[in-house]
């Protein structure tokens, strides 16, 4: 994605504004979260594809290249065109890391602030509705968060240097990663809706009460009841 001729991307071009969401989910977690199974059900449920959009690597790029664009305020657009739902819900899911290295390419050495932050994310994701994810299993998100480095490290950017991979790092990654998140709400005062995958995965009515409060519908099953959601595996969740 080359650098956009604006410091910071703005909200497309007056051909586009009829294209932007009326709001947007915004699911935050660090890779291995279980992010996978929550965004699935997000999507069953009205959120539109809540997918790492800015995954400089490996998704971004794709799209790039399948839309035939090449800059950030035209990528935005696009996203908003044919990633909302008819009913105007954009969905994102968003790691630090990712947001971190898109500021870097289009702020360059200047120092992002939280609000800055928050301001990009914004044209990203109008009106945004941030659901935080969080594993109260370590070891189960360490596992699951070393086999998405793998996969990370196999299609991504070879000249980056390879990630941790003992449990103990690994470990130390994710808590630092949490504490970024939680000092950067508080920083720009926002109370996220709080998920804990453990809490969620298993409980169809915990589900159900989180697709409400996010104003979605729920999924039905076969039976007429919620459709459960897949349970991610020791490799799975990221």
């Amino acid at each position: 994605m080359q650098t956009p001729v604006a410091a910071t991307p703005t909200a497309g071009t007056p051909d586009d504004a009829d294209a932007s969401p009326a709001r947007s989910i915004v699911l935050c977690a660090v890779p291995g979260a279980g992010e996978t199974q929550v965004s699935d059900l997000l999507r069953r449920c009205g959120a539109g594809d809540v997918h790492p959009y800015f995954d400089l690597d490996r998704v971004a790029p794709a799209l790039l290249a399948e839309w035939e664009i090449d800059h950030l305020d035209q990528y935005i657009a696009a996203l908003h065109r044919h990633r909302s739902t008819t009913d105007g819900v954009f969905g994102l899911l968003l790691r630090w890391h990712d947001i971190r290295r898109l500021l870097a390419r289009v702020m360059g050495p200047r120092q992002s602030t939280p609000r800055r932050v928050l301001d990009v994310i914004e044209v990203i994701a109008p009106e945004p509705t941030f659901v935080r994810l969080r594993r109260t299993e370590r070891a189960q998100h360490v596992l699951a968060l070393r086999a998405w480095q793998e996969r990370s490290t196999r299609s991504g950017d070879d000249q980056r240097p390879p990630p941790p991979t003992d449990p103990e790092r690994l470990t130390a990654l994710v808590d630092a990663t949490e504490a970024v998140w939680t000092q950067w709400f508080d920083a720009v005062g926002i109370a996220p809706v709080e998920v804990v995958y453990e809490e969620l995965i298993d409980d169809p009515a915990a589900q159900d009460a989180l697709v409400a409060r996010l104003g979605l519908t729920p999924p039905s099953g076969a039976d007429g009841g919620p459709a459960p959601m897949p349970v991610a595996g020791d490799a799975a969740g990221a």
